[in-house]
C-alpha cells in the first residue's frame, strides 16, 4: 500500500471566533485544516499549544479523525495573542519522527 505517512500535508492553522449557542457571545478558537490522511495506522493528529514566548509545555488537543480535514478548539485560546502549535501524528503501531 501507500507508504507510511510522517507529515501531515496541506496543514493550515487560523484563528477563528466561534458563537456560543444561544447567544450573541463569541469566543477566539483556532482552526486546523489539512488534506485527509489515508494511512490507516494513523489514528490521531496531536495539537501541542501555548502563547508565544511562554514557558512550559502549554496545553494540548486530539483529533481521532485524522481522515477528516479540519479540527478546531477553544479552550484556552485568549483574544489578541499569538500561539506556537506543535502538530504531531499518533500511530498505531508507533512509529518515531511524525512531527
Amino acid at each position: 500500500g501507500n507508504p507510511a505517512a510522517k507529515t501531515i500535508a496541506g496543514l493550515s492553522l487560523n484563528t477563528i471566533l466561534v458563537t456560543l449557542a444561544g447567544s450573541d457571545q463569541q469566543r477566539p478558537g483556532i482552526m486546523a485544516s489539512w488534506t485527509p490522511i489515508t494511512d490507516r495506522t494513523v489514528t490521531a493528529i496531536d495539537f501541542a499549544y501555548r502563547i508565544v514566548g511562554s514557558s512550559g509545555e502549554g496545553l494540548t488537543k486530539t483529533s481521532y479523525e485524522p481522515t477528516s480535514n479540519t479540527f478546531a478548539w477553544v479552550d484556552g485560546i485568549l483574544g489578541g495573542a499569538s500561539y506556537q502549535v506543535r502538530v504531531r501524528l499518533i500511530s498505531m503501531p508507533t512509529r518515531d519522527n511524525c512531527d
